[in-house]
Order: structure tokens, then sequence, then C-alpha cells
């Protein structure tokens, strides 16, 4: 049985690179089992440092989810939680 992962949760307690490492993720852009990659998630919750870190490593930054979500949009769905942080981010 193959382990889940969800890389929302995860994100709670890892650093990007510590997942990728971790499960051993031959692709940056690997999707979890909600379909999502690891940028998506890190635009989500505003982690600059792990979004630097999946950017370095090339993750494609024209992922779209199942809903239509790209990080872009996540960063600016989640933009209220801090203005500042999410410009910086955007400048990327």
């Amino acid at each position: 049985m193959k382990e889940e992962l969800y890389y929302s949760c995860l994100l709670n307690d890892l650093s990007a690179k510590d997942i990728v490492d971790g499960y051993k993720l031959e692709d940056i852009d690997h999707k979890d089992d909600l379909g999502e990659t690891l940028l998506l998630n890190t635009c989500a919750e505003l982690q600059l440092e792990n979004i630097k870190y999946c950017l370095r490593q090339g993750a494609n930054t024209n992922f779209v989810d199942g809903c239509g979500e790209a990080p872009l949009h996540s960063v600016i769905d989640h933009a209220t939680k801090n203005e500042t942080l999410a410009i910086e981010i955007i400048k990327l």
C-alpha cells in the first residue's frame, strides 16, 4: 500500500526540500494525492523560502490544478494574510 502524499499537511512541519528528499520525488512538479504540486501549496501558504526552493528546482509556474488554480492565483487568493509578503512573492 502506497503512502498518501498531501503537501498541504506536510508543509506545516517540513521544508519543501525535506519533502522532496524524504519522499524521493524525482520531479519537482510531482502531484500529490489531491493533484496539486508543491509549488502550488507553498504559494497558498505564502512560504517564501519554499517557493524560492521550488523555483530553483525548475517548478512549473504555469501548472493549473483541477479547479483552474495556478501558483500565482494561489498567492493572490491568500494575499490578505500578508500583503507585503505576497507582493514580494509575485515579484519573483
